[in-house]
């Protein structure tokens, strides 16, 4: 029995023992498959990922490439254009000179003078017919940023006419454009033609400091409007019609906040208050005067739109929804065109057909579009600026601007109103019969100094371009036509 039982004991013993180390022996075997087998598989991943990589930076660097390449043509064909342009002109010009302006500084304080002096011409650069350059700086100082262009036109007799009107007898064969402008530190009107290069001054009339100016269709006489001071010491503003010539002038009444002309024979003033705007129209000498409308509205720009309507809107702030509206024939019936638009500023052709509105929107950026006045259709414009940057043509085909490029972020156009923010224009004309675009000339490449652009004007045959440059009030002059 003893036997028997130690026997099966160790037979039991033996199978324990064996089944133990058959598992230990599995175990270890399969440990050893695992690691090698995961050390195959990481040695093929590693390899594959090698692989891969590559042909990823291949793939990286050939994208690369295409984008340069497709940068470097744009660069050369198509940059500074808008995806509307159809022509850029060669403006390149080696040197822009400025046409010399021997003006003495006015000291005397209020307004002295008053008889036409000489002609005091004064030749520019290059002042020979068809050799000066397409871009020339008329005057050094500040002028008033107010500026009348018009055709001068010369008959075969060689008698200068500055009207349209020419006999039977006479043959025009040149059409110069003068520039007509007021030195903002003396108040001395002069010309400059755009075909010789000189500069005449036509008024010594001095008056310092004249902030804003308002030319009859003519150019016979400006109303300007500057700051006087009382003998207490407070300033008002004051209103004066300066003729081209410097004699003859007149005062108006004070407290106007705004006058604008109407053709060669009306003047038209703004008188505003905390009950409303009264709007007064006379005749050039100031007389037959009487209410054209009158409005509850305080703030407002008023402009004339064709024959016998008015545009008038807010006065622009970034923080305020402004409004456009027309005016009917002196009813003082008011029409909304465009708005609320935050921002906003307007600019309406001669024909008062068509308003430019520019305006921010809730992003923040400058909005510039086309707004009819009749069906209110809006046409939005391929750039972005101010309206106060632009000009309308005479015939209303066209509207040139200087168009901010980059511009910082800011409340506009408060901040530009205020100096806190100057801009670097690029100036374009927007054709708005054709519908497109057109790059004119950037300033701070052929000049090498930024462009701040205000004040353009241009002739009625569209053969000259002038324009102010807001940081340093210096007038320029731009040949359209080559």
């Amino acid at each position: 029995s003893l036997l028997l039982i130690s026997s099966n004991a160790y037979e039991e013993s033996l199978l324990l023992i064996s089944s133990n180390a058959y598992e230990e022996s599995l175990l270890l075997i399969s440990s050893n498959a695992y690691e090698e087998y995961f050390l195959l598989i990481s040695s093929n991943a590693y390899e594959d990922g090698k692989i891969i990589m590559k042909k990823t930076l291949i793939i990286i660097g050939g994208v690369l490439l295409i984008i340069s390449i497709g940068v470097l043509v744009y660069v050369l064909f198509f940059a500074n254009r808008a995806h509307v342009v159809v022509t850029q002109p060669n403006t390149t010009q080696a040197v822009f000179p400025v046409a010399s302006n021997s003006k003495t500084p006015a000291t005397i304080a209020g307004i002295t003078g008053g008889t036409r002096p000489t002609q005091n011409n004064i030749t520019g650069a290059g002042a020979v017919a068809g050799t000066l350059p397409r871009l020339v700086q008329i005057s050094k100082g500040p002028v008033v940023p107010s500026v009348f262009s018009f055709d001068q036109i010369i008959a075969s007799s060689s008698t200068a006419s500055t009207t349209a009107t020419v006999t039977a007898s006479t043959t025009p064969i040149i059409t110069p454009v003068v520039v007509q402008y007021i030195d903002r530190q003396s108040g001395n009107i002069y010309e400059y033609n755009s075909s010789t290069g000189k500069q005449t001054r036509t008024s010594n009339k001095t008056i310092p400091g004249i902030r804003s100016a308002s030319w009859l269709s003519d150019g016979s006489l400006a109303y300007v409007q500057y700051v006087s001071h009382t003998g207490s010491g407070s300033g008002e503003v004051s209103t004066y019609a300066l003729p081209k010539n410097g004699s003859g002038g007149f005062f108006l009444p004070q407290g106007l906040s705004e006058v604008f002309t109407r053709g060669a024979n009306s003047l038209l003033a703004v008188s505003s208050g905390a009950n409303g705007s009264i709007i007064k129209k006379t005749g050039k000498d100031a007389s037959n005067v009487y209410t054209a409308f009158q409005t509850p509205l305080s703030a407002i720009q008023v402009m004339v739109a064709g024959p016998k309507n008015y545009i008038v809107y807010t006065k622009p702030s970034a923080g305020i929804g402004g409004y456009v509206f027309l005016e009917h024939g002196n009813t003082g019936i008011l029409t909304p065109v465009a708005g609320p638009k935050k921002g906003l500023v307007a600019l309406v052709n001669h024909a008062g057909t068509s308003v430019l509105v520019s305006y921010i929107n809730s992003s923040g950026d400058m909005r510039t579009e086309l707004v009819s006045t009749q069906t209110h259709a809006i046409i939005q414009l391929p750039i972005s600026t101010i309206a106060n940057k632009c000009v309308w043509s005479q015939d209303d085909s066209d509207i040139f601007c200087g168009v901010p490029q980059n511009p910082p972020r800011e409340l506009y156009p408060d901040s530009w109103y205020q100096g806190t923010v100057s801009f670097t224009d690029q100036v374009w004309e927007i054709n708005v019969t054709g519908r497109y675009a057109k790059f004119l000339f950037n300033f701070s490449k052929e000049e090498g100094k930024p462009l701040d652009t205000i004040a353009l004007s241009v002739d009625p045959k569209q053969q000259v371009l002038s324009f102010v440059n807001k940081r340093t009030g210096a007038l320029w002059a731009y040949r359209l036509q080559p």
